[in-house]
């Protein structure tokens, strides 16, 4: 009698519990992502390479319609549903990123010296001002922002890791050569299909 009752009871537990577990983990793990945001654009695409640019930077190569797609990755600011961003090599992800402008520092000069690239010829656009936000050479693995402010007052922005060099300019007058361009930064990346 005592088997009949602990068989009893352990039946009806059975049939209390979810019938695939892993199943219902994989779709709070879903769910737990975000939707992408108004300025954001999401994407499926073969995850081809993962290039590691100093913790946290990393350059995720994605396949999407036969187009190598660069995008880049700051790990400790964009959500990885607790993956590490080499897990997704050659694998296929659910990739939501954001296109943002960004001036690409090709050189930056006081008095006409180069601070940055010796002195070869500058090219591109540029702009003439007063250096700011370069009060401290990066101590990190970030760069830090440094920004030019012309006369008007129209401020360009540049990421850029600060030299020794660039703080003795700080709050002098420079002129900085620029590409300018996008940059697609990842907020969010998953396995696809999970």
């Amino acid at each position: 009698m005592r088997i009949g009752l602990l068989a009893a009871i352990a039946l009806a537990l059975a049939a209390c519990s979810p019938p695939d577990a892993g199943k219902g983990k994989a779709e709070a793990v879903l769910a737990s992502a975000r939707a992408p945001q108004a300025d954001e654009t999401h994407m499926v695409g073969q995850v081809t390479s993962v290039e590691d640019g100093g913790y946290p930077q990393f350059t995720v190569h994605v396949l999407q319609n036969g187009v190598d797609l660069p995008l880049y990755l700051n790990a400790e600011a964009a959500d990885l549903g607790g993956a590490t961003p080499a897990s997704f090599q050659g694998a296929t992800a659910e990739i939501t990123y954001r296109t943002t402008p960004a001036n690409n520092l090709a050189d930056l000069r006081v008095n006409g010296h180069s601070l940055l690239n010796g002195d070869a010829e500058p090219t591109g656009p540029s702009v003439t001002g007063v250096l700011s936000g370069a009060s401290e050479v990066t101590a990190g693995d970030l760069p830090g922002l440094i920004v030019v402010t012309d006369r008007a007052g129209q401020r360009t922005e540049f990421e850029y890791y600060v030299t020794p060099e660039i703080v003795a300019a700080n709050g002098k007058q420079v002129t900085a050569f620029y590409t300018a361009d996008t940059v697609n930064r990842i907020t969010a990346m998953r396995p696809a299909g999970r």
